[in-house]
């Protein structure tokens, strides 16, 4: 049986502007993270859902580290192991009276990960309950919950890795799913390479500074219209702030900084169709058989990473 690899870019989102003036190592905060992660951490995601008769109900699900593997030799500064899911589904049954109910059974899902600490990249495949939205969601918290135990509280945001888009495609994009009741646009600062961090040390030009003036992690900029005409990407509000995409730093493209998830743009039309930068044209590898073990998984997830840093990181 075949299966898809999917991967993700772990950053640092709370301590970023120590990295940018070298007050910390980047490095030293994942070392830290590396020896943080152990099997049993669990984060448990509660919320509202509502049945197929209208009735609202409390949802819980439990994502759980397990299997977790730190090996030496060709794996050394990695990390194998998977995420448990339990959650109920509802399934049909038969009451008493005859009637068809719905009765709640918990059920588990399993997705494997490997983890290359020091590139910052996840790999992983999904299961038909447990998508790579979710994954990444549940992976992130689960860091987050691996460094709660120190006094320097860190913080990591998780992005699925994606063929970048520019300003214009967006645009395209944008246009194409019609009109538009709902538009949000997200930055972060980003955990950047070795040629950016030195242009950023160098000079942060003025949307950096300005985020590092505030002491801002996330910049979140929400449009709505419930004009029957919706909203107008052409305008010069709108337009400032999509071209402004390009302007966060001059080493930084706008199809760079989609592809790791630094700038997202979310859309939803009046329809209710959505389009998101953070799902548009994951990058993915398709395994011809899946591997039966965590070492196998892993032998064939960092041979994609090589490719994949190669290619096109």
């Amino acid at each position: 049986m075949s299966v898809t690899l999917y991967f993700s870019k772990v950053s640092l989102n709370s301590h970023i502007f120590e990295i940018y003036e070298e007050k910390i190592e980047l490095k030293s905060v994942l070392k830290t993270l590396y020896l943080s992660m152990k099997e049993g951490i669990e984060y448990i995601n509660e919320g509202l859902r509502i049945k197929e008769d209208g009735e609202k109900f409390l949802y819980d699900a439990s994502y759980r580290f397990n299997f977790i593997e730190k090996p030496d030799g060709e794996f050394k500064d990695t990390v194998m192991g998977s995420v448990i899911k339990t959650a109920k589904i509802f399934i049909n049954d038969i009451g008493n009276d005859g009637q068809m109910i719905k009765r709640a059974i918990d059920n588990k899902e399993i997705i494997n990960f490997y983890f290359d600490v020091y590139k910052e990249i996840v790999v992983f495949h999904t299961t038909n309950r447990f998508g790579y939205k979710e994954f990444n969601m549940a992976f992130k918290e689960l860091l987050n919950k691996c460094m709660s135990s120190h006094d320097i509280k860190y913080n990591f945001e998780m992005g699925l890795i994606k063929k970048g888009l520019n300003v214009q495609e967006i645009k395209q994009q944008l246009s194409s799913i019609g009109r538009l009741e709902y538009l949000k646009i997200e930055v972060i600062p980003p955990n950047p390479d070795d040629e950016l961090l030195k242009g950023i040390q160098e000079n942060g030009e003025e949307y950096f500074e300005g985020m590092k003036a505030g002491n801002v992690t996330e910049k979140s900029i929400l449009f709505t219209s419930l004009a029957p005409e919706g909203l107008n990407i052409n305008s010069e509000i709108i337009n400032k702030e999509l071209e402004g995409i390009d302007k966060i730093h001059s080493k930084l493209s706008s199809d760079e900084a989609t592809k790791m998830d630094y700038v997202s743009v979310e859309a939803k039309n009046q329809n209710g169709r959505v389009f998101s930068t953070k799902d548009n044209r994951p990058v993915k590898y398709n395994l011809d058989e899946r591997p039966q073990t965590l070492r196998e998984f892993a032998a064939a997830s960092k041979q994609k990473v090589a490719i994949l840093l190669r290619t096109f990181l």
